[in-house]
């Protein structure tokens, strides 16, 4: 196991947005939408042997397009594995996540501004934050509903659009869609109500979005969950954090270098996902072991998400 009396290299930096949207959109070089390399074409190398892992773990790693990406595989039905999410009171290198006793991966969490989280952050059916409920957008205010990857007390994983009425344990919904928004141009909508949604209180979430995949199928809610106007975009050139579960109860997360968002959802299908979503990504998106930052621009996060060895 790692030492845990380690220093981390990096230096925090905070980031804010008068958007209310976390920071999403920034780090990274812009660019022209380009089209992607075709998923079935990417040649993953296993590099699990370079690191240590428990069993039920393992790591790959493809260049696409010039592009680093990292592939962590988490089998969920091991006993010996845990997932959680992990919120700091001071936002920080994502480095630093994997100084808990036990930690061998960390990627980094939702939106957030400073050390405030704008996703939901629930561990061992804890809330510590939940997603944001309503958005600034054309001078008025706009209810909206955003994605989760949910774990029940069983360990079986799933992404819900997940909305919390009150910060407590049985204040949160599950609903079979956001918000019917179409761009930009959408008036604001009523809040969802209870009776529309069904009572969740999962074990373990972390909140993001845009959902990428729902049931085997793409299902890219770019617009319904009000990322227009918050700066992260869906064809331009960033660094990305996502999500997804398998069939087989697996989870997968990738962190990738450079991607177009709109390009997730056709690379995350190719690895057999069944459920997937996109977390904070541009300088936020960074992945940690328990012996090396993976990929770490240095930005200090508030929230993460981390696998342990019980």
């Amino acid at each position: 196991m790692a030492d845990l009396n380690r220093i981390s290299p990096y230096l925090f930096s905070l980031c804010t947005t008068a958007l209310v949207t976390g920071c999403g959109g920034g780090g990274g070089t812009k660019a022209n939408h380009t089209t992607q390399e075709t998923p079935a074409a990417i040649q993953w190398t296993d590099r699990s042997t370079e690191h240590y892992f428990p069993a039920g773990v393992q790591y790959q790693f493809a260049n696409i397009d010039g592009a680093d990406a990292h592939l962590v595989t988490v089998d969920l039905n091991q006993p010996h594995l845990q997932v959680e999410a992990v919120k700091a009171e001071q936002a920080q290198a994502i480095f630093n996540y994997t100084f808990e006793p036990g930690v061998v991966v960390a990627i980094n969490g939702g939106f957030f501004s400073g050390n405030s989280s704008y996703s939901a952050v629930i561990n061992q059916g804890e809330v510590l934050a939940r997603n944001i409920t309503a958005l600034n957008r054309n001078g008025q205010s706009y209810p909206v509903i955003r994605s989760a990857l949910t774990l029940d007390s069983d360990n079986q994983a799933s992404i819900e659009w997940l909305y919390h009425f009150e910060l407590n344990a049985n204040g949160g919904y599950a609903f079979d869609a956001p918000l019917a928004y179409t761009g930009s141009n959408s008036a604001a909508l009523a809040a969802p109500e209870k009776a529309n949604g069904t009572p969740i209180a999962p074990n373990m979430a972390i909140g993001g979005g845009p959902t990428l995949i729902k049931n085997g199928a793409e299902k890219l809610t770019y617009n319904e969950e009000i990322f227009w106007g918050s700066g992260v975009e869906l064809n331009d050139q960033r660094p990305r954090t996502a999500v997804c579960v398998t069939d087989q109860n697996h989870l997968r997360l990738l962190v990738i270098s450079r991607y177009a968002l709109q390009d997730l959802p056709a690379l995350l299908l190719d690895l057999d996902c069944t459920d997937a979503m996109n977390l904070d990504g541009g300088g936020s998106s960074a992945m940690a072991f328990n012996d090396q930052a993976i990929y770490d621009q240095g930005r200090a996060v508030p929230s993460a998400l981390v696998i342990k060895e019980l």
